[in-house]
């Protein structure tokens, strides 16, 4: 696996030729923007910063998971 989560959400939502309000669209790009945000952040200075980019990450798996059938765990 050499592409990140939100890659791979992308690449499948390009393939699949869905709209730009997909969830699988809608949550990849939340989740590339915590990866941006996150490392600029420094725990525990900023555990919100923390929270937000686990928070992304769940969302993000879910909807991919619930798409392609891939297990969740």
């Amino acid at each position: 696996m050499d592409k990140s989560l939100p890659e791979r959400m992308v690449e499948r939502a390009d393939k699949d030729n869905l709209p730009a309000d997909h969830p699988l669209r809608i949550r990849a790009k939340e989740l590339e923007g915590a990866i941006e945000v996150y490392p600029r952040h420094h725990i525990p200075k900023s555990s919100m910063a923390l929270h937000f980019f686990i928070g992304a990450w769940a969302r993000a798996r879910k909807v991919w998971c619930e798409y392609t059938g891939e297990e969740l765990i």
